[in-house]
């Protein structure tokens, strides 16, 4: 855009500023009345009498794991998470080969796995020690 096209629309623009300028925005009289009828309501609720509350005593402190066991469901949570580490561990710990050996269905199945990738961590091994 050339620059005569932008002095151009500012002009334009400054046009429209003026005219909204040089306008007094009046609200009319019916949304004033609102207004103040309102303002005189929520005024008058100033003065009402308090209201009672009831506060409940405080519960006491309990304990980390408390909270934690409430949080995952209560003691059938917490064993059925007991449940999946002690199986992550199991499958973490032990060969993929040896816990084939436990299921049947799994010893059926054969899977090739390639573990020539691990070469280069004894390669890196190697010149770090060396």
């Amino acid at each position: 855009m050339a620059q005569a096209d932008k002095n151009q629309n500012d002009q334009t623009l400054d046009l429209f500023f003026d005219a909204a300028k040089a306008a007094d925005p009046v609200p009319k009289s019916d949304l004033m009345a609102r207004v103040m009828a309102d303002a005189a309501s929520v005024q008058a609720s100033f003065n009402a009498p308090p209201v009672a509350v009831s506060v409940a005593a405080p519960q006491p402190r309990r304990g980390l794991f408390a909270g934690f066991a409430e949080m995952i469901g209560g003691w059938a949570g917490a064993s059925a998470l007991t449940a999946c580490v002690c199986v992550g561990l199991l499958y973490g710990f032990t060969a993929p080969d040896t816990v084939r050996s436990y299921l049947p269905e799994a010893a059926q199945q054969t899977a090739e796995v390639d573990y020539t990738y691990l070469d280069i961590l004894d390669d890196t091994t190697a010149e770090l020690e060396g």
